[in-house]
């Protein structure tokens, strides 16, 4: 069962997109690296804990990287957030290692895998904007399927391992 919590704290300098402060903590069940959703789809993870209260590392973090699946394909790849390019005021996160010759479509939407033991299957994360091919394998620049300039109220979901 999903435990709601309100944020409380948000670095308002460069680790605006880093993490947030939630109302809870252990005190209430909360476990190290169980997932965090929010209205819309994947935000983050615990990443330390209190006994009252606990900070998430946000998706729009380049530390949190997430196992993912494009919808409709057989793509998949690392998903995480990008340094230093938050001036335009909405984040974009870089989907990385997919296929050389990926053909994702603008609008696909992107969910979690379930590999990786932190994140359950079938989350949404965002949906792709555009792709920039290599010439070993081809990136993917995705929208956050949450409004994190908007982030008040999180659930967290129980841990996948115990910890």
């Amino acid at each position: 069962m999903a435990t709601p919590a309100r944020v409380t704290r948000r670095n308002p300098g460069a680790a605006w997109w880093q993490t947030v402060d939630i109302d809870q903590g252990s005190d209430n069940g909360l476990k190290t690296n169980a997932p965090v959703v929010a209205d819309g789809g994947l935000v983050g993870r615990i990443d330390r804990l209190g006994e009252e209260q606990s900070t998430i590392i946000l998706l729009t973090d380049e530390a949190c990287q997430v196992s993912v699946q494009v919808e409709g394909t057989p793509e998949v790849g690392i998903i995480s957030g990008q340094r230093g390019q938050y001036d335009t005021g909405v984040p974009k996160l870089l989907l990385r290692f997919l296929s050389r010759d990926a053909r994702l479509k603008p609008g696909a939407r992107v969910f979690t895998t379930g590999r990786g033991g932190v994140f359950p299957a079938n989350l949404l994360v965002g949906t792709v904007e555009s792709l920039q091919a290599g010439a070993l394998n081809t990136e993917a620049l995705v929208r956050p399927a949450v409004d994190f300039t908007d982030l008040s109220t999180v659930f967290v979901l129980p841990p996948l391992q115990t910890q």
